[in-house]
Protein backbone atom coordinates (compact mmCIF):
# COMPACT_ATOMS: atom_id res chain seq x y z
CA UNK A 1 0.00 0.00 0.00
CA UNK A 2 1.35 3.08 -1.20
CA UNK A 3 1.69 5.83 1.38
CA UNK A 4 2.91 9.91 1.54
CA UNK A 5 4.44 11.29 4.47
CA UNK A 6 2.99 14.78 6.18
CA UNK A 7 5.56 16.78 8.43
CA UNK A 8 4.29 19.01 10.92
CA UNK A 9 6.53 21.12 13.26
CA UNK A 10 5.43 21.85 16.56
CA UNK A 11 7.69 24.81 17.82
CA UNK A 12 7.83 25.95 21.73
CA UNK A 13 9.80 29.04 23.01
CA UNK A 14 10.48 29.80 26.62
CA UNK A 15 12.94 32.58 28.11
CA UNK A 16 15.86 30.22 28.46
CA UNK A 17 15.20 27.52 25.44
CA UNK A 18 13.62 27.06 22.39
CA UNK A 19 13.15 22.97 20.66
CA UNK A 20 11.12 21.95 17.49
CA UNK A 21 9.43 19.12 17.80
CA UNK A 22 9.02 16.86 14.19
CA UNK A 23 6.00 14.55 14.02
CA UNK A 24 5.46 12.08 10.99
CA UNK A 25 2.33 10.76 9.96
CA UNK A 26 1.73 8.15 7.37
CA UNK A 27 -1.02 9.07 4.81
CA UNK A 28 -2.02 6.15 2.19
CA UNK A 29 -2.66 6.69 -0.98
CA UNK A 30 -5.70 6.36 -3.07
CA UNK A 31 -6.16 4.09 -6.19
CA UNK A 32 -7.98 5.69 -8.83
CA UNK A 33 -8.06 3.14 -11.44
CA UNK A 34 -10.61 1.16 -10.11
CA UNK A 35 -14.06 1.99 -10.27
CA UNK A 36 -15.28 1.86 -5.98
CA UNK A 37 -18.78 1.21 -7.89
CA UNK A 38 -17.33 -2.17 -9.27
CA UNK A 39 -19.33 -5.77 -8.01
CA UNK A 40 -16.69 -8.36 -6.41
CA UNK A 41 -18.11 -11.75 -7.83
CA UNK A 42 -20.24 -11.53 -5.06
CA UNK A 43 -22.47 -8.56 -5.65
CA UNK A 44 -20.95 -6.89 -3.17
CA UNK A 45 -19.59 -3.40 -4.30
CA UNK A 46 -16.30 -2.39 -3.51
CA UNK A 47 -16.40 1.12 -2.11
CA UNK A 48 -18.93 -0.33 0.65
CA UNK A 49 -16.13 -2.48 1.60
CA UNK A 50 -13.46 0.09 1.20
CA UNK A 51 -14.87 2.89 3.27
CA UNK A 52 -15.52 0.39 5.95
CA UNK A 53 -12.32 -0.97 6.26
CA UNK A 54 -11.47 2.59 6.32
CA UNK A 55 -13.82 3.22 9.30
CA UNK A 56 -12.22 0.33 11.20
CA UNK A 57 -8.83 1.05 10.22
CA UNK A 58 -8.39 5.25 9.90
CA UNK A 59 -5.89 6.60 7.56
CA UNK A 60 -4.55 8.64 10.91
CA UNK A 61 -3.90 5.25 12.46
CA UNK A 62 -1.60 3.90 10.55
CA UNK A 63 1.27 5.23 12.03
CA UNK A 64 0.21 3.94 15.12
CA UNK A 65 -0.24 0.23 13.06
CA UNK A 66 3.23 1.00 11.54
CA UNK A 67 4.44 1.18 15.63
CA UNK A 68 2.73 -1.35 16.77
CA UNK A 69 4.83 -3.81 14.17
CA UNK A 70 7.76 -2.12 15.71
CA UNK A 71 7.37 -3.39 18.72
CA UNK A 72 8.12 -7.21 17.67
CA UNK A 73 9.51 -6.37 14.70
CA UNK A 74 12.30 -3.81 15.22
CA UNK A 75 12.77 -2.83 18.51
CA UNK A 76 13.70 -5.92 19.85
CA UNK A 77 16.01 -6.45 17.75
CA UNK A 78 17.42 -2.81 17.87
CA UNK A 79 17.63 -2.98 21.79
CA UNK A 80 20.02 -6.57 21.60
CA UNK A 81 21.89 -4.39 19.43
CA UNK A 82 20.96 -6.51 16.21
CA UNK A 83 19.96 -5.69 12.31
CA UNK A 84 16.51 -5.94 11.98
CA UNK A 85 14.86 -8.44 9.58
CA UNK A 86 13.73 -6.18 6.71
CA UNK A 87 11.09 -9.07 6.19
CA UNK A 88 8.96 -8.34 9.85
CA UNK A 89 8.35 -4.48 7.77
CA UNK A 90 4.76 -3.69 8.32
CA UNK A 91 2.91 -2.32 5.21
CA UNK A 92 -0.89 -1.90 3.91
CA UNK A 93 -1.84 -3.49 0.41
CA UNK A 94 -3.80 -1.29 -2.04
CA UNK A 95 -7.57 -2.48 -1.07
CA UNK A 96 -8.60 -1.65 -4.21
CA UNK A 97 -6.55 -3.90 -6.32
CA UNK A 98 -6.26 -6.96 -3.85
CA UNK A 99 -10.33 -6.68 -4.18
CA UNK A 100 -9.58 -7.30 -8.11
CA UNK A 101 -7.12 -10.08 -7.51
CA UNK A 102 -9.74 -11.85 -4.97
CA UNK A 103 -11.92 -11.92 -8.05
CA UNK A 104 -9.52 -13.26 -10.37
CA UNK A 105 -8.62 -15.98 -7.56
CA UNK A 106 -12.20 -17.10 -7.36
CA UNK A 107 -12.24 -17.47 -11.14
CA UNK A 108 -9.48 -19.08 -11.68
CA UNK A 109 -10.32 -21.30 -8.53
CA UNK A 110 -13.56 -22.33 -10.03
CA UNK A 111 -14.57 -24.94 -13.04
CA UNK A 112 -14.74 -21.92 -15.66
CA UNK A 113 -12.45 -20.54 -18.25
CA UNK A 114 -8.59 -20.26 -16.92
CA UNK A 115 -8.24 -17.74 -19.59
CA UNK A 116 -10.46 -14.78 -18.33
CA UNK A 117 -8.07 -11.64 -17.88
CA UNK A 118 -9.14 -9.51 -15.11
CA UNK A 119 -11.16 -6.64 -17.15
CA UNK A 120 -13.41 -9.56 -18.29
CA UNK A 121 -16.98 -10.12 -16.88
CA UNK A 122 -16.48 -12.86 -13.93
CA UNK A 123 -19.98 -13.81 -13.46
CA UNK A 124 -19.21 -17.43 -13.34
CA UNK A 125 -16.91 -17.26 -10.51
CA UNK A 126 -18.44 -18.62 -7.06
CA UNK A 127 -16.39 -18.55 -4.04
CA UNK A 128 -18.64 -20.17 -1.80
CA UNK A 129 -17.65 -22.46 1.10
CA UNK A 130 -13.73 -21.46 -0.17
CA UNK A 131 -11.29 -20.90 2.26
CA UNK A 132 -9.28 -17.79 2.38
CA UNK A 133 -5.28 -17.42 3.66
CA UNK A 134 -3.25 -13.87 4.38
CA UNK A 135 -0.07 -15.08 5.07
CA UNK A 136 1.31 -12.20 7.16
CA UNK A 137 -1.84 -10.73 8.06
CA UNK A 138 -0.80 -8.08 10.28
CA UNK A 139 -3.85 -6.56 11.91
CA UNK A 140 -5.99 -8.14 9.95
CA UNK A 141 -6.98 -6.00 7.62
CA UNK A 142 -7.33 -7.67 4.14
CA UNK A 143 -8.86 -10.84 6.44
CA UNK A 144 -11.35 -8.46 6.94
CA UNK A 145 -11.99 -7.61 3.12
CA UNK A 146 -11.81 -10.36 1.76
CA UNK A 147 -14.83 -11.47 4.57
CA UNK A 148 -16.63 -8.24 3.22
CA UNK A 149 -16.07 -8.82 -0.39
CA UNK A 150 -17.15 -12.39 -0.26
CA UNK A 151 -19.58 -13.14 3.07
CA UNK A 152 -20.26 -16.86 1.17
CA UNK A 153 -16.78 -17.83 2.06
CA UNK A 154 -16.68 -20.46 4.43
CA UNK A 155 -13.81 -19.08 6.43
CA UNK A 156 -11.09 -15.95 6.27
CA UNK A 157 -8.09 -16.95 7.97
CA UNK A 158 -5.30 -14.63 8.91
CA UNK A 159 -1.40 -15.89 9.82
CA UNK A 160 0.80 -13.64 11.40
CA UNK A 161 4.11 -13.85 13.22
CA UNK A 162 3.89 -11.01 15.34
CA UNK A 163 2.30 -11.01 18.78
CA UNK A 164 1.64 -7.14 18.97
CA UNK A 165 -0.08 -6.42 15.52
CA UNK A 166 -2.07 -10.23 16.15
CA UNK A 167 -3.47 -8.56 19.13
CA UNK A 168 -4.40 -5.77 17.56
CA UNK A 169 -6.25 -7.89 14.53
CA UNK A 170 -7.73 -10.03 17.43
CA UNK A 171 -9.05 -6.43 18.89
CA UNK A 172 -10.68 -5.34 15.33
CA UNK A 173 -12.89 -8.57 15.69
CA UNK A 174 -13.98 -8.00 18.68
CA UNK A 175 -15.11 -4.11 17.39
CA UNK A 176 -17.06 -5.66 14.87
CA UNK A 177 -19.13 -8.04 17.28
CA UNK A 178 -22.71 -6.93 17.63
CA UNK A 179 -22.97 -5.04 20.96
CA UNK A 180 -25.66 -7.67 22.36
CA UNK A 181 -23.80 -10.76 20.84
CA UNK A 182 -26.95 -11.99 19.17
CA UNK A 183 -26.53 -10.94 15.54
CA UNK A 184 -22.86 -12.31 13.93
CA UNK A 185 -19.83 -9.63 13.10
CA UNK A 186 -20.02 -7.49 11.05
CA UNK A 187 -17.73 -4.57 8.47
CA UNK A 188 -19.03 -1.22 9.57
CA UNK A 189 -20.66 0.39 6.56
CA UNK A 190 -20.81 4.44 6.67
CA UNK A 191 -23.12 4.26 3.66
CA UNK A 192 -25.53 2.48 5.70
CA UNK A 193 -26.96 1.79 8.71
CA UNK A 194 -26.99 -1.33 8.61
CA UNK A 195 -23.07 -3.05 8.70
CA UNK A 196 -21.71 -5.19 6.02
CA UNK A 197 -21.95 -9.27 6.42
CA UNK A 198 -18.79 -10.86 6.61
CA UNK A 199 -17.68 -14.66 6.09
CA UNK A 200 -16.43 -16.11 9.40
CA UNK A 201 -12.63 -15.06 10.32
CA UNK A 202 -10.51 -16.87 12.15
CA UNK A 203 -6.48 -14.86 13.33
CA UNK A 204 -3.42 -17.47 14.33
CA UNK A 205 -0.22 -16.62 15.49
CA UNK A 206 2.29 -18.45 14.32
CA UNK A 207 4.83 -18.83 11.15
CA UNK A 208 4.33 -20.58 7.52
CA UNK A 209 8.06 -22.27 8.48
CA UNK A 210 5.82 -24.03 11.31
CA UNK A 211 5.43 -27.79 10.56
CA UNK A 212 2.45 -28.03 12.65
CA UNK A 213 0.48 -25.20 11.01
CA UNK A 214 -1.80 -26.53 8.84
CA UNK A 215 -3.50 -25.09 5.68
CA UNK A 216 -4.21 -27.98 3.54
CA UNK A 217 -8.39 -26.64 3.35
CA UNK A 218 -7.05 -23.38 1.99
CA UNK A 219 -8.51 -22.64 -1.57
CA UNK A 220 -7.20 -18.72 -2.07
CA UNK A 221 -3.48 -17.79 -0.46
CA UNK A 222 -2.82 -14.09 -0.46
CA UNK A 223 0.97 -12.87 0.48
CA UNK A 224 1.64 -9.19 0.43
CA UNK A 225 5.49 -10.60 0.07
CA UNK A 226 7.46 -7.33 -0.89
CA UNK A 227 10.12 -7.55 1.89
CA UNK A 228 10.11 -11.71 1.50
CA UNK A 229 13.39 -12.69 0.84
CA UNK A 230 14.62 -15.42 -1.84
CA UNK A 231 14.98 -18.38 0.57
CA UNK A 232 11.16 -17.28 2.40
CA UNK A 233 9.21 -17.33 -1.12
CA UNK A 234 10.79 -20.81 -1.59
CA UNK A 235 9.64 -21.94 1.49
CA UNK A 236 6.23 -20.70 1.65
CA UNK A 237 6.25 -21.75 -2.06
CA UNK A 238 6.94 -25.33 -0.53
CA UNK A 239 4.38 -24.71 2.15
CA UNK A 240 1.38 -24.18 0.17
CA UNK A 241 2.34 -26.79 -2.23
CA UNK A 242 2.94 -29.46 0.23
CA UNK A 243 -0.32 -29.32 1.87
CA UNK A 244 -2.90 -27.36 -0.60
Amino acid sequence: HGFTINHYNNDSTSSTSSSTKLNIQLIPEENTTIDPNELSVSGTKYGDVFAGINELFPDEELSLRNAASRTDGYWKYISQGLEPPPTLTYGEFDFMFFAKLIDQAAHLHSDTSMAMNMNTNMNGANPTGKTFLDVGSGTGRLVFGAAALHPELKLCRGLEILPGIHQTALEKLEQCQSKDGIYPPSLPNPNSNKGLPLAPIHFSCGSFDDPYEYIGDVDIVFAFSTCFTEDMMGTLSDFIVQQC
